[in-house]
């Protein structure tokens, strides 16, 4: 609840837990039978507020032979066996029956995605998301923005049988550490094959290679690690989340192991692009504070469809090679202070674009008639009429005169669009924002704006 003191919520009595589980699981006092053997359950819960929350709502509105079976799931847990005090014994095993009545595998995998963060982390849901187009959660999606929506309504059905819990944003959610504990150890399944050692602080690689071969996805997030070993073999690896000192080289043949890899997220260190040529699975590539040399390797990887840039200052220059993307579906530069040049077409040449991020830390350097810059050099605002798919845009507008006298902006459904000097604190759009610092009304011309004026959110 945010409080200023943390107050420990000590085991609930037989009356207190029976009131909040039926509470919960929507019970009545005329369903004796029901009540019956929902009282067995409940008792099972032996009074901790999370099991009784989560195994109430995982049960709500199912038969009496549903509730028959959970009876026996819990008398009989595996879980029995662990060497804990018995509350955690206990809500091991209700979480994890909680966790098997969700009704879509779908949403079991978001949830098991949670726990790839650090512990009490602040789970930004647009990163969820991302990370779920490469991993190909939602692969009849039509676009990002539809997976995106696939998982918010993943998200709300976590949140509302208490797996996951809200934030003060909307953007973010968070995992109960014991919530956390059940999903890593569902998520290490054979079945699963994840590791992770998320939120460590490990500075060394933590275990021996042969630990990771068997591995489909591994988080070593909240990390500062200082070294790499020279190469990890993972043949069946789909997710590489890793977080690095900044002054870590990743080694040359650090990926020629993980050829089936589709997600690889690096926070920190320095990468050599040219060491992902064999990537040629990646689907989404998010890099972020990471020092990055031979930019032009990525034309290596034809399926990235998730290209992600932030603040990365080493990065002056996007090369033409990101043109030749052609399954690219979202390109993400934001914060990128050093950015100075965007070459001209490449934007344009971007067939399957729905989303541009140049946010305001970023390039500023739109070249048209008329403006600051040397002609010809520049990619153009007028680019952006090429892209038919374009639904969300994020970028900065130092001058309006910059704006060519014939552009008209594209239809979008979310853009965070700055003109003048003003700054942007959303690293990504999340309604339909026009800031306006210093410009004056007798400079708009309507017709440039005429898509976004009637969208404008207040």
């Amino acid at each position: 609840m945010e409080c200023q003191q943390k107050v420990l919520l000590s085991l609930l009595s037989e009356n207190e837990a029976w009131a909040l589980f039926k509470i919960n699981a929507g019970l009545h006092d005329e369903d004796s039978t029901l009540n019956t053997v929902a009282k067995k359950v409940a008792r099972e819960c032996k009074g901790l507020p999370i099991a009784l929350v989560t195994v109430g709502r995982a049960l709500r509105d199912k038969s009496a032979v549903e509730w028959e079976v959970a009876s026996k799931e819990l008398k009989n847990s595996q879980f029995q066996h662990m060497e804990q005090i018995d509350e955690e014994n206990n809500a091991y095993a209700c979480l994890k029956l909680s966790y098997d009545y969700l009704k879509h595998e779908k949403t079991k995998l978001c949830f098991l995605l949670c726990c790839l963060f650090p512990e009490d982390y602040n789970i930004p849901i647009e990163d969820l998301t991302r990370y779920a187009v490469g991993y190909g959660l939602h692969q009849d999606a039509e676009s990002i923005e539809d997976a995106r929506e696939r998982v918010y309504v993943e998200i709300k059905t976590l949140k509302d049988c208490c797996m996951l819990l809200g934030t003060r944003s909307e953007e973010y959610v968070k995992m109960h550490d014991l919530v956390r504990d059940v999903a890593i150890q569902i998520a290490s399944s054979e079945k699963y094959g994840f590791m992770v050692k998320a939120g460590f602080g490990l500075k060394e690689w933590p275990m021996s290679n042969k630990s990771f071969e068997g591995c489909t996805v591994v988080s070593l997030m909240g990390n500062e690690l200082a070294e790499l070993p020279e190469e990890l073999v993972c043949p069946q690896l789909k997710v590489l989340l890793l977080e690095l000192d900044d002054d870590l080289n990743v080694p040359e043949r650090f990926f020629e192991g993980m050829k089936a890899i589709e997600v690889l997220s690096l926070h920190g260190g320095c990468l050599s692009l040219q060491s992902l040529e064999l990537s040629t699975n990646l689907q989404s590539l998010l890099l972020r504070r990471c020092e990055c040399k031979d930019l032009n390797w990525l034309r290596k990887l034809q399926r990235l469809k998730i290209l992600v840039f932030m603040w990365c200052d080493s990065i002056e220059e996007l090369p033409d090679e990101i043109g030749e993307l052609k399954e690219l579906r979202l390109l993400d530069v934001t914060g990128c202070e050093l950015l100075r040049r965007i070459p001209v077409n490449l934007i344009a040449r971007l067939e399957k674009l729905e989303e541009l991020l140049i946010g305001d830390g970023s390039f500023k350097g739109w070249d048209v008639v008329g403006c600051d810059s040397t002609e010809g050099m520049n990619a153009s605002l007028t680019e952006l009429n090429s892209l038919s798919h374009l639904a969300v845009l994020s970028l900065k507008i130092p001058k309006v005169e910059c704006i060519p006298r014939d552009f008209v902006f594209p239809s979008l459904l979310k853009y965070d669009i700055v003109l003048g000097n003003g700054f942007s604190k959303t690293e990504y759009p999340i309604s339909t924002r026009l800031f306006l610092c210093r410009i004056s009304a007798a400079s708009l011309n309507a017709k440039i704006f005429e898509q976004l004026f009637p969208t404008v959110s207040l």
